[in-house]
């Protein structure tokens, strides 16, 4: 082989390494961990400032929004435990008391869950109440 074969095949061996390392470390900063509650506060300060994802139900009469800033603060619940989140955003059609959210954020050492997504799962009553609805029971 010659020099200059061997000078490119080492440049194209660093550039390789170097896309794999930057896509790798690139993908685990982007990974949001999934927790309920419950999980979150057991972990406590550990999570502090860090970018996850956090599972729970919309507790009755806490929700508080001002439409004209679109900032929304309530509080959800799972297994016992309680979390205060902020929101400012638009929320979606099925968010409302009662409903599973999966809020996406940063968790501060207040105890409030700052989140930057709010998303609100369907109830699954649609369903049932489509099968009641057209006569079937849904076999």
């Amino acid at each position: 082989m010659k020099a200059s074969q061997i000078k490119i095949g080492i440049a194209a061996t660093v550039i390789v390494l170097a896309i794999l390392y930057l896509g790798f470390t690139g993908f685990q900063k982007s990974m949001v961990y999934y927790l309920t509650v419950d999980e979150l506060k057991a972990r406590g300060s550990e999570v502090y400032g860090d970018g996850i994802r956090v599972s729970g139900y919309v507790e009755a009469g806490t929700i508080e929004s001002d439409p004209k800033r679109m900032h929304h603060e309530f509080v959800i619940s799972e297994n016992g435990e309680t979390l205060k989140v902020q929101y400012d955003g638009i929320t979606p059609d099925t968010f409302k008391e009662g409903a599973q959210v999966v809020v996406e954020g940063r968790y501060d050492p207040s105890g409030t869950f700052k989140a930057e997504t709010l998303l609100a799962k369907c109830p699954s009553k649609y369903e049932s109440a489509e099968a009641e609805g057209n006569g079937t029971d849904g076999r």
